[in-house]
């Protein structure tokens, strides 16, 4: 809550109506502040402060001389107290509003999926955005701690349907492409043993460094493995841009494992013919950071027991 308020505001936010000072009838002492800052607090933030130290001082100083009590009375109020809870139910019926209840999880969860997160993923705005809309639904926001766990199982739902929409796309030969992208390793041209390797996805998304003939051969071996996984052109059809692009970053920097879990670090694969005519969509290849860039120095693909020369991987390097 805003803990800086001037006289003006104090007025137009913190001064109880006449319907509201006859909400107070029969209350004394700590439950008559307790009951009226509650009440103003409520209508301002659409939730209840769960402590004293949520109302700012001055906000309770204002109120208490309307009410005519003593401020230091609102440090007896007994936040957890039966009037407490009477209080919470006389405010809410006086507003217009409901507790919330289990059956409001599911619409909420729905809601955020269908019209936050496409759009964003901050966890301080989701958390605003989602007691903003109870309140336009005038519904009491469960506690921050239920709240939480709403918005970490709309996370969860709305990658989980992401994800099914775009594997649903792929059809089986995409899909072992893809997993043999992750699988595949480089090692550098003039290791003969082979200790030094790094991953292909690595490789793919690093860098050039140097402008040179090298360079536009390493570029054109980068597209031409991508464009072996022979994507669909409407792969990400109906896939909002920003969350392309948050995804796009986060595969940027995570390795294999962390993108295919369960795959083994370092594993070879025999390729699959890819088809005569494959295709990657623009902007589809968040593993391909820098891929039309310049520079690097030769290097070899490991596919099963074969091997052979890719350029941009420096020798003896562990990039």
């Amino acid at each position: 809550m805003q803990q800086h308020w001037t006289i003006e505001e104090l007025i137009d936010d913190w001064t109880l109506l006449p319907a509201e000072q006859a909400l107070l009838t029969g209350s004394q002492g700590a439950n008559r502040l307790g009951l009226a800052v509650m009440l103003k607090a409520f209508q301002h933030e659409g939730r209840f402060p769960a402590r004293t130290r949520d109302v700012p001082s001055a906000a309770v100083a204002f109120v208490a001389r309307q009410v005519g009590v003593e401020v230091t009375h609102f440090d007896r109020y007994d936040w957890r107290g039966r009037s407490s809870s009477t209080h919470r139910a006389l405010i809410r019926e006086f507003c217009g509003y409901r507790a919330f209840m289990d059956a409001d999880a599911a619409p909420l969860i729905e809601w955020l999926c269908e019209h936050v997160l496409p759009r964003e993923e901050r966890p301080d705005l989701l958390k605003a955005l989602a007691v903003d809309h109870l309140r336009d639904s005038r519904i009491e926001p469960p506690t921050n701690a239920r709240l939480e766990r709403y918005l970490a199982s709309a996370e969860r739902t709305f990658e989980t349907r992401l994800c099914e929409l775009v594997f649903s796309r792929l059809d089986p030969a995409r899909v072992q492409a893809l997993e043999e992208l992750l699988r595949a390793t480089v090692a550098a041209e003039d290791d003969p043993e082979e200790v030094d390797r790094t991953s292909l996805i690595h490789w793919l998304r690093t860098d050039s460094r140097k402008p040179g003939l090298e360079s536009v051969e390493e570029q054109i071996a980068k597209l031409g493995r991508l464009r072996a996984v022979g994507l669909p052109d409407k792969l990400f059809e109906g896939v909002p841009i920003g969350v392309q692009k948050r995804y796009r970053e986060r595969t940027g920097v995570e390795t294999p494992t962390d993108i295919l879990p369960g795959l083994k670090s370092g594993e070879d694969f025999s390729p699959s013919s890819p088809p005569a005519a494959a295709h990657f969509p623009p902007g589809g290849a968040g593993c391909c950071h820098g891929a039309a860039r310049s520079g690097g120095q030769p290097g070899r693909l490991q596919s099963g027991g074969a091997s052979r020369a890719l350029p941009g991987r420096r020798p003896g390097s562990r990039r």
